[in-house]
C-alpha cells in the first residue's frame, strides 16, 4: 500500500499548487533584475526550506509563510501529515531515473533543538539534526560534504563559512538524473544558430528528433513536454513565438496561467530541436522573496519562531540562497539544487500538418513531476552554451555545413 498517495487528492496538490506560484513569480521577479543572465532554481528545494521555517514560527509569521506554502495559518499536527505526503509523492520513482529530496539540520555545538520541533522536522521533511565541531573550518567542510554526497559530487561547495551568530543551518537538496522516455540521436545533433538576442547570434548543438509530442502553438507562446523514461516527470518548454521577447512570456506566469498553458498540450506529430545546455547558477533568495510579500521572517524585530524556543524579536531568518547545476543532453537530465536556510535561520484528434518548433532563442523550461504537477525545477535560458564557452556573440551570419541533409537546412535558414 503506498501510504504517501492516500489522501494525496485533497491535500497534496494544494501544497504543489503554491509552490508553483512562489517559483514562478519568483522566476519572473529574478528575470526582471537580471535581463542578460541565465536563470535557474528549484522551487521545491525552497518551499521544503520554507516549510521547515512554517514548523518553527508562530503567529503573523507562521500565517505568512502558510499562505506562500498553501498550508493553514496555524501549523497544526495535520499540517505535518500534508507536508509528509507532499514530499513521499515526489520521491516515487519511475523507470531509469532517482530523484533524491534530504533535509539537514546543523547545530552550533553545544546546541540542541526543542525536540517536538526536531520529531515535526524528522516526520514531516525527514531532516535529521547534527550538531558541528567547535573548528569552523572542519563544520564548513562537514556540511560541504554532506551536500556533495547527496548530490553525486555534482554541488561540492554551498558554504564557505559561518556567522558566529548562527543558530540553526538548515540544508535542503533536490538532485534528479532521469533518461529521456526515446533518446536523441547524438548523430543526429548539428551545430546550428542560437539567436541570444535581436541581432546575436552564436553557433551551439541542436538535438533534433521527430515524433509524436504533447505541443500547443498559440499567437503568444509555443509549447512542448518531452517525458522522461517511465512517463512520470517531464521536461516542459516554452517558446516565445515569433519575434515574442522572452520576458513577455516570463511577465505573465503564475500557477493559474501556467496550469492553463499546460493544459493546452496535445500530441500531435512534428519535429523538434533542443539545445543541449549546461546551468550553473548560485541565487541568493532574501531580497526576491520579501519582494513577494514574504517579509516578516527576515525582520528580527517581527520574525516569531517560538516554537524553536525563541522568544519573538531574538531571531529571523538571515539567509537563504540556492546553488543549482542542471543539464540536459541527449541522453537526459541531471539536476541538483542545494538551499541553504540560515537562521540568525480523448477522441482522435484530426490530422494535422506535422509541426516545428525550433528551440534556437531564449526559452523558459521547467522539469514537472506530473502526477502531482509539481515543478521541481524552474529557469530560463538565454545562452545555453556551458559557462566557459560565454564569449560575446558573434556576427549574425550564419554558414551552414557542407553535407548538412536538406531537411536540416530548411530548418536552419
Amino acid at each position: 500500500m503506498n501510504l504517501f498517495r492516500r489522501r494525496s487528492g485533497a491535500t497534496s496538490p494544494r501544497v504543489s499548487q503554491a509552490q508553483n506560484d512562489l517559483g514562478l513569480r519568483l522566476l519572473g521577479r529574478l528575470a526582471s533584475g537580471r535581463a542578460e543572465e541565465n536563470i535557474c532554481l528549484s522551487p521545491s528545494g525552497l518551499c521544503l526550506s520554507l516549510a521547515a521555517a512554517y514548523l518553527a514560527a508562530s503567529g503573523r509569521t507562521q500565517q505568512e509563510l502558510g499562505r506562500a506554502l498553501g498550508l493553514s495559518a496555524q501549523a497544526r499536527a495535520g499540517e505535518d501529515e500534508v507536508l509528509r505526503e507532499w514530499r513521499g509523492s515526489l520521491l516515487e520513482q519511475a523507470d531509469d531515473s532517482s530523484t533524491v529530496l534530504a533535509s539537514s539540520v546543523w547545530l552550533p555545538p553545544g546546541s540542541n533543538l526543542v525536540s517536538e520541533y526536531a520529531d515535526r522536522l524528522r516526520r514531516s521533511l525527514g531532516a535529521e539534526a547534527s550538531v558541528l565541531p567547535e573548528d569552523e573550518a572542519s563544520a564548513v567542510a562537514q556540511v560541504n560534504a554532506w551536500a556533495g554526497r547527496m548530490t553525486r559530487g555534482r554541488i561540492a561547495h554551498v558554504l564557505s563559512h559561518i556567522d558566529p551568530t548562527a543558530r540553526m543551518l538548515l540544508l535542503t537538496v533536490v538532485d534528479l538524473h532521469a533518461k529521456w522516455q526515446v533518446a536523441f540521436d547524438p548523430q543526429a545533433t548539428r551545430e546550428a544558430p542560437f539567436h541570444l538576442g535581436p541581432g546575436r547570434l552564436v553557433s551551439h548543438p541542436l538535438m533534433m528528433r521527430s515524433g509524436e509530442f504533447p505541443h500547443f502553438r498559440t499567437g503568444e507562446v509555443e509549447g512542448i513536454a518531452l517525458p522522461y523514461s517511465g512517463g512520470r516527470r517531464r521536461l516542459i518548454v516554452l517558446l516565445p513565438s515569433g519575434d515574442g521577447a522572452l520576458e513577455e512570456v516570463l511577465a505573465g506566469l503564475n500557477a493559474a496561467t501556467w496550469r492553463s498553458l499546460v493544459g493546452r498540450l496535445h500530441r500531435e506529430p512534428g519535429t523538434i530541436a533542443l539545445p543541449r545546455f549546461v546551468l550553473e547558477e548560485m541565487t541568493d533568495l532574501v531580497g526576491p522573496l520579501a519582494d513577494l510579500g514574504l517579509t516578516r521572517l527576515f525582520d528580527p524585530g517581527l520574525a516569531d519562531f517560538r516554537n524553536l524556543g525563541s522568544s519573538r524579536g531574538t531571531s529571523a531568518i538571515g539567509h537563504i540562497s540556492q546553488v543549482v547545476r542542471l543539464e540536459v543532453d541527449e541522453q537526459g537530465t541531471e539536476a541538483s539544487a542545494v538551499t541553504l536556510m540560515v537562521q540568525v535561520v480523448a477522441w482522435p484528434p484530426p490530422r494535422r500538418q506535422p509541426f516545428e518548433m525550433r528551440i534556437d532563442r531564449p526559452f523558459v523550461f521547467a522539469i514537472e513531476d506530473e502526477p502531482s504537477g509539481t515543478l521541481l525545477f524552474l529557469g530560463a535560458v538565454r545562452d545555453p552554451r556551458p559557462p566557459d564557452r560565454r564569449t560575446p556573440a558573434g556576427p549574425t551570419t550564419f554558414e551552414v555545413p557542407p553535407g548538412t541533409p536538406p531537411e536540416i537546412t530548411r530548418l536552419t535558414l
